[in-house]
């Protein structure tokens, strides 16, 4: 789980969260994209060119650095 500060107005956490996805998984903005939950809490986050096991082990590794 990821916490992300900033209140949902005018899509701000959710700019915020691709930002952040998007550093931990290494991978460019524009490979991800918010399909499902926009205005709510849980979200569905597809990010291109990484299978789901490969999400999954990168952002292990980034908590376990941090």
């Amino acid at each position: 789980m990821f916490l992300v500060t900033p209140l949902p107005i005018r899509e701000h956490a959710n700019e915020e969260g691709i930002s952040l996805l998007s550093k931990t998984l290494r991978v460019s903005k524009s490979r991800i994209e918010i399909v499902i939950g926009h205005n709510a809490r849980n979200k569905l986050i597809p990010v291109e060119t990484l299978t789901e096991p490969a999400v999954h082990n990168r952002i292990k590794i980034e908590l376990s650095e941090s």
